[in-house]
């Protein structure tokens, strides 16, 4: 089978949607000939021999002098658009992202030129996003809120829509998108990860952390992450518990912790930047405790891909939220943590878990168990697998 994907980035050690994608294209590569349209691809001789894999790059060099972000998706599209127009292969089935948006009008041109079947892939829905934030100006909600509109109109385009959570597919559905036409599979962590991972307190001394029990954020902490209950207990909690916290990565959630750390002068939160693949593991460990949040009004936009990595290196996991997203069903179902939806309950967990090692290490164990049986990248690879056989090869 002709594979043609199109994704805005291809190779892994970047954003965690971009790992997926590259582990997705990688896995089709061994039984299918694969080619990728990207504006920032690893190298064609990092691709490994027995993988029928090409990569056409696309508008690399105009798009890296393009400042502004929403000029720069602009002209991503319309270079894939062309570049599109001009493959001379027939392609069978056609896989985009959902960068650039409407990328799926870009598939349609296979879909008429070479019969292709078309799946869009959504990871988030940050159009949702912004209609919904209270903090952005009228103008640019009721522009996306128009452009909202026409995405899920557009997906009519698509033989099958694959959301990353059940929470994104009731979202779609409401937005009428075609119920028949959406599988969910969720998103997942390296099946490797974890399996290096040490006791909390050698993490610690290893990434140069006090050793005290730890409560952990890593990633990107968006304006849909819910912050605002962790900055209302930290205070309370440094006061009565012999217990730090740790918030890695960046994001407008993390400035808020950094600038609360700075006027409240908390001396037991750390911030620490981005931290590198090769340094992730460790560090990943060095938290006794994992945090996810989503914002209540941002249920069905996305689901925090950064649960599963918890998962895999068996730390117990805080979901802070609205209790039907994806990450919050998956840690209530794995017995892997606890769910809790404001800063009464996000305290009285830390609490609990403080005083009882046994449940962490109960629950710790239980999400390692998940994330193999459920959660790493084997079982969502083979999903992939069988619903392109069923679209392609129907019985």
């Amino acid at each position: 089978m002709n594979i043609l994907m199109l994704t805005p980035a291809y190779g892994k050690g970047a954003a965690a949607t971009t790992q997926h994608w590259t582990e997705l294209a990688d896995y089709l590569s061994l039984e299918h000939r694969v080619t990728i349209l990207t504006a920032y691809p690893r190298s064609q001789g990092d691709i490994l021999a027995d993988h029928d894999l090409k990569i056409v790059p696309v508008g690399t060099k105009v798009l890296a002098r393009i400042a502004n972000r929403h000029l720069r998706e602009l002209m991503l599209w319309i270079c894939m658009f062309f570049k599109c127009c001009a493959l001379p292969e027939r392609f069978d089935l056609v896989i985009c992202v959902d960068t650039p948006r409407f990328a799926v009008v870009i598939a349609s041109i296979r879909k008429m030129r070479d019969r292709a079947r078309i799946i869009v892939w959504v990871m988030d829905l940050p159009l949702e996003q912004v209609v919904r934030r209270g903090d952005t100006l009228q103008s640019r909600r009721l522009i996306a809120k128009a452009a909202n509109r026409l995405y899920y109109y557009s997906l009519k385009l698509a033989d099958m829509v694959v959301p990353v959570g059940t929470c994104l597919k009731d979202l779609m559905i409401q937005r009428g998108v075609n119920r028949y036409r959406i599988e969910v599979i969720r998103t997942w962590a390296d099946d490797g990860m974890g399996e290096e991972r040490v006791a909390s307190s050698v993490a610690r001394m290893e990434n140069g952390l006090p050793d005290r029990f730890t409560v952990m954020y890593s990633g990107y902490a968006g304006a849909w992450h819910e912050f605002t209950p962790i900055i209302e207990a930290i205070p309370e909690l440094l006061e009565y518990l012999s217990i730090q916290f740790v918030f890695a990565g960046s994001g407008p959630g993390i400035d808020s912790i950094s600038t609360e750390k700075s006027k409240q002068n908390w001396d037991r939160v750390f911030i620490k930047g981005l931290v590198s693949q090769a340094q992730f593991s460790s560090f990943a460990c060095c938290g006794d405790i994992h945090l996810t949040s989503l914002k209540e009004n941002m249920l069905g936009t996305c689901s925090p891909s950064k649960t599963y990595a918890a998962m895999a290196h068996a730390r117990p996991i805080i979901f802070l939220g609205p209790a039907s997203c994806q990450a919050a069903l998956d840690v209530r179902d794995a017995k892997a943590g606890e769910v809790v939806g404001n800063k009464e309950e996000f305290i009285a967990v830390i609490n609990k878990l403080f005083e009882d090692r046994g449940l962490l290490e109960t629950y710790g164990s239980n999400a390692r168990r998940a994330f193999l049986e459920k959660h790493s990248a084997s079982p969502g690879l083979i999903a992939w697998s069988e619903l392109i056989d069923r679209m392609i090869c129907p019985h």
